[in-house]
């Protein structure tokens, strides 16, 4: 099952630990790669700062499986892959979602307090094609009722970028785009 399909009471007891969901997964001891085959899902809890709001996990998807090199603290997603991260703030609501045919993933080390949980960051991620396309949705949040004449969830705006390649560098918020391509806007107003 994909995450969202499993029970609320089997999604409590996981908590906010990272889920590697697949058919078959192996693993090379001597080379440090875990693999899992076919269908994959990864549901990664993002470390969060205190006093932020809190974000849902991240999520990848790939239907060629994927390989976990333990010695680079990298993942590598195959196959018609689609990302989704979703973030929450009083004001708005946003969706980012990566597509494409390989996803690269380095992670950065758990913090110690972080073990228990199993949290690691991602750092960076490379989006390879063809097909590579990002889409950010943005939509009014919950302090919205708060303002007459506006409604929770109304589009605010829709970005969408297509390229050969596309990178996300988490620590400085950067999206690269490489390669031809194109980038459609649209906001409220239009």
């Amino acid at each position: 099952k994909k995450f969202e399909q499993l029970a609320d009471d089997v999604r409590q007891t996981l908590g906010r630990r990272n889920v590697l969901i697949s058919q078959r997964v192996s693993y090379d001891y001597t080379n440090e790669i875990a693999k899992a085959h076919d269908d994959v899902e990864l549901v990664a809890y993002p470390q969060i700062e205190t006093g932020s709001n809190i974000e849902k996990p991240f999520i990848i998807s790939s239907k060629k499986g994927a390989e976990f090199i333990t010695r680079n603290n990298q993942a590598i997603f195959y196959g018609n892959v689609k990302g989704v991260f979703a973030k929450q703030t009083d004001a708005y609501n946003e969706e980012n979602t990566f597509y494409g045919n390989k996803l690269v993933v380095d992670l950065t080390s758990a913090n110690a307090e972080d073990k228990a949980g199993m949290s690691a960051n991602i750092s960076h991620i490379a989006v390879t094609g063809p097909g590579v396309r990002l889409e950010s949705a943005r939509t009014l949040g919950d302090s919205s009722r708060r303002r007459p004449l506006l409604q929770p969830g109304k589009k605010l705006s829709h970005i969408r970028l297509k390229s050969k390649q596309i990178d996300y560098d988490k620590t400085t918020g950067d999206i690269i785009a490489t390669g031809k391509g194109q980038i459609e806007y649209a906001n409220e107003n239009q």
